[in-house]
């Protein structure tokens, strides 16, 4: 398979898999790729003609097309398309002349930011084993030394054991990390009205510890963010739409913490 010849395929960035799309604006997004193609090409059919060969209703394609339209923080305030009203030789509504832009170097970016996240996180994580490794060497020989030790060791070890914020054993941080962690955790949920539980889900963990540390100064930028109302569509400022963007639960803002906050940073500094 692997030696076998490649042809009729579409290459989409994937950072367009991040950017929170409907699975409608999706499949619009890489259709109209497939037409257009990344140089100067340009996809030139209708609303009917797309939703027609993508199984939808026209309203669901202009809908689509509108939010392709819309400019994301995650891609340098770039559109996904741009979409031009020309018209026609002999009169009538114009026809949508449908581009694609190139968002090839803020994918790049982006993904390069997100290796160099994970290498110090594996860096990090490889440093706190060998410090584990070390303590638990040093307890063994101790202990060897008398049985008395040994027994008196391990005893004193499980009262004196910090409580695991995983149910995985080999998730278990320091007493200074557990509380980091549970003060960023607990602002995250209260943003979203989310009561806090003494256990703090696998997945949340460790995105809350990839986050670590967080400076004050973000706590509060990201929280007057988040106090800022929605405005009442139709709105066509740019900060109105960035408010209608902002993630919705613990996870997506943990997750998109730094583009949340450049955004929150961006707009805050209109407002001091």
């Amino acid at each position: 398979m692997t030696d076998s010849k490649r042809e009729h395929f579409t290459i989409i960035p994937n950072i367009v898999f991040h950017l929170d799309l409907t699975p409608f604006e999706l499949g619009l997004y890489t259709h109209i790729v497939r037409t257009a193609g990344w140089g100067d090409g340009a996809c030139h059919k209708s609303s009917r003609t797309l939703a027609s060969e993508l199984n939808c209703s026209t309203g669901t394609i202009s809908k689509a097309k509108r939010e392709l339209q819309r400019k994301h923080w995650m891609v340098d305030f770039k559109p996904l398309i741009e979409v031009q009203l020309v018209p026609r030789r002999y009169g009538g509504k114009p026809y949508h002349l449908i581009t694609v832009v190139d968002i090839w170097p803020e994918n790049t970016k982006y993904f390069e930011r997100e290796r160099l996240r994970k290498n110090k996180v594996s860096e990090e994580s490889t440093e706190l084993a060998g410090s584990s490794r070390t303590v638990t060497s040093s307890h063994n020989e101790i202990a060897s030394a008398s049985h008395e030790i040994k027994k008196n060791c391990e005893r004193r070890s499980s009262e004196e054991k910090a409580p695991s914020l995983s149910p995985s054993p080999r998730a278990q941080v320091s007493e200074v990390a557990y509380e980091d962690i549970s003060f960023v955790w607990k602002f995250v949920t209260s943003l979203f009205g989310r009561p806090a539980k003494n256990t703090i889900p696998k997945q949340e963990l460790r995105l809350t510890r990839d986050l670590l540390p967080v400076a004050p100064e973000e706590i509060e930028t990201i929280r007057w963010w988040y106090e800022q109302t929605e405005p009442v569509w139709p709105n066509a400022s740019t900060q109105a739409f960035m408010l209608t963007r902002r993630p919705r639960s613990v996870e997506g803002l943990l997750r998109n913490w730094n583009s949340v906050l450049d955004v929150a940073r961006n707009f805050k500094k209109t407002t001091d």
